[in-house]
């Protein structure tokens, strides 16, 4: 049985919540289906009129991804990769991009690991951070930070709020690169692991100690309605929580396939993490949080255990 994956050219704010990827009324957009083959590794197929710029680099593209997967997560068995219909490289997201979150999520689909859309995402954006193409202009999106072409993927940092709660924040250009270079922000400032650990790890116990009155109803609120900003008058504290997050750059709160998730993402041009740290700080001691809380997963690849970080 084949897998098809749709992503459309045009990713707004509502469009963070990936499970939607297949909905949208643009004209243009990646179309993939993926099914199992007697190989190893991937296969690809491409309709014709794609054109055979575009086919080298779409098996290019679903090459880094299946090898990202396949490395740290369960993925048995050789795929083809079928490539119905690409995005205008003029248009939207762009070819490269689009493509490789729809492979990505084609192969990690038919694999037995349990990743999140903001894992997913993650991996798409390492598997093409390692190349540019020329016809791409510098762009951002959703984890992807195009500079000059080029594919710079970011840090994901996962914190540990409730079990139930997922906490990913998004770090454009921070930390080092696999070739060791030190990347920073726009400020010229670069922030090292600690720096990061200490603003995830506060902001985690501001969360935790602003939910204690009840959790349950927080919970509730936002797997009915992940973007629904009425929780605000629905549950005791969480107009403090909306409100620091948003000033620290919080998308707001997304539905991924493993429950409800809060996703923050800062940017190049907004990253000031001596600003956050206090911010979060000054919250905490409104409410008397415990600050003890253990300290956030900080990384820019995949862990031994093969989650992406």
């Amino acid at each position: 049985m084949g897998l098809r994956v749709e992503v459309p050219s045009s990713l707004g704010p509502a469009g963070l919540s990936f499970g939607n990827l297949g909905i949208s009324v643009e004209e243009f957009r990646v179309v993939i289906e993926v099914v199992d083959a007697d190989c190893k590794g991937v296969e690809t197929e491409f309709e014709a009129g794609l054109g055979q710029e575009h086919a080298r680099m779409a098996a290019e593209i679903v090459k880094r991804v299946f090898e990202s997967l396949s490395g740290s997560y369960d993925v048995k068995g050789g795929a083809k990769v079928i490539v119905h219909s690409v995005i205008p490289p003029d248009k939207g997201l762009g070819f490269a991009e689009a493509l490789s979150l729809a492979a990505c999520y084609g192969l990690a689909l038919r694999s037995k690991a349990e990743l999140t859309d903001a894992e997913i995402l993650a991996i798409a954006s390492m598997a093409v951070g390692g190349g540019g193409w020329d016809h791409l202009t510098a762009s951002y999106y959703g984890g992807f930070t195009w500079v000059n072409a080029v594919a710079e993927p970011p840090t994901v940092i996962r914190i540990d709020p409730p079990d139930w709660l997922e906490v990913l924040l998004f770090v454009p250009r921070f930390g080092v690169s696999k070739w060791g270079e030190r990347l920073g922000v726009s400020s010229g400032r670069v922030y090292s692991y600690d720096d990061v650990s200490r603003v995830t790890s506060a902001l985690s116990s501001l969360i935790q100690g602003l939910m204690n009155d009840d959790p349950e109803a927080l919970r509730e609120g936002i797997s009915s309605n992940p973007l629904n900003r009425r929780l605000e008058d629905a549950v005791p504290h969480f107009r403090t929580i909306s409100r620091v997050l948003e000033e620290l750059g919080c998308l707001g709160l997304v539905a991924s396939r493993s429950g409800p998730a809060l996703m923050a993402l800062f940017d190049e041009h907004t990253t000031d993490l001596d600003y956050a740290y206090k911010r979060v700080v000054d919250e905490l001691e409104k409410v008397r949080a415990p600050y003890d809380v253990r300290k956030a997963t900080i990384g820019s690849g995949l862990s031994s255990s093969g989650v992406a970080i």
